[in-house]
Order: C-alpha cells, then structure tokens, then sequence
C-alpha cells in the first residue's frame, strides 16, 4: 500500500470513522456499522474504513449492501502486507490485544492522505447510541489523540504479573 493513499471519500461534511475487524468478528462490526448508520446526522457525509486482514468479500459485499446510503462510504482496507513487511503479521486475525489487528491500527497515520485533519477511530464490537461527528468538534489543542480508558485493558495491565499484580 502506497503511504498516505487513503483519500476523503467525500470533498465536504467528511467525516472519517475507522475500525479494524478480522472475519471472526463480522457479526460485531455488523452491529457497529447498523448502530452507526440509524444514529447518523443526514447533514454529514460518513467515510468508514475498515482495517482487515482476513475478512472474505463475500462478508464485505454484505456490510457495503448494508450500509448503502447517498453520505455513505464503505471501504475496506486489508493491512497483511503492510504488517508482514513490518514482521508483525501473525497467524492468529482475531482482534484481541496481540493480534495483528492491533499493529494494524498503528499503520492508521500512515495510510491516511494528509487532507484527514481528525479520525475517529472506533472498535468493532461496539453499539454506537449517538451520531459520533461531534467527536471531531473536539477542541485537541497540541494533543495527538483523545480517547476513553479501556478498562478491560487496565485490568489485565493491573492485575499482570509482569506489574506486581496478579497471582505469583
């Protein structure tokens, strides 16, 4: 993949939203991308991009069907390569915090054209309640990133071994 290549799928009102799901976890993203679609603002156009791996196009044809609407772009963009050229594509494709998925997320910055000013980037197993483009009205300031703490991870991080916690 050509760095920065990824262009807006729309020249106003883009906003740009990310997941990343592996074939496993179709039925989630699904979820995500119907909650997304019945909570949209119509004055807004969405630009979904998708990071896959190993997400068969039969799955795809079925979420673009889905998902059809006039301010809606689907895309899928499959990350193996990239990640097998950084060595860190492994067998496993399910999204959980080792998988490739994950380094694939990094891969993000630079697939994106630098006509994306924000992101949102958001999991796939997720039910989304509310239209996410005031999200990118978020005052960032110097700031990279703003994101939630995932608890789940902190957990895991908090009770390792590896950080005094846990069992020994």
């Amino acid at each position: 993949m050509i760095k920065h290549s990824i262009k807006p799928a729309f020249k106003e009102k883009n906003i740009p939203v990310i997941f990343a799901s592996s074939q496993e976890y179709v039925p989630y993203l699904s979820v995500a991308l119907t909650s997304l679609k019945k909570n949209m603002n119509p004055d807004y156009n969405y630009d979904i991009i998708v990071l896959v791996t190993d997400m068969d196009s039969i799955s795809q044809s079925l979420l673009v069907d889905n998902m059809k609407a006039k301010n809606i772009s689907l895309r899928f963009i499959n990350v193996s390569e990239s990640l097998i050229k950084r060595g860190e594509y492994q067998q496993s494709n399910s999204c959980t915090s080792d998988s490739p998925l994950t380094f694939g997320r990094l891969l993000i910055e630079g697939l994106l054209s630098f006509e994306y000013k924000k992101i949102i980037y958001l999991d796939s197993d997720l039910v989304i309640n509310a239209d996410v483009s005031p999200l990118l009205s978020i005052p960032m300031e110097d700031k990279w990133v703003a994101a939630v703490r995932d608890v789940v991870i902190i957990g895991l991080f908090e009770n390792s071994p590896h950080n005094g916690g846990g069992s020994k």
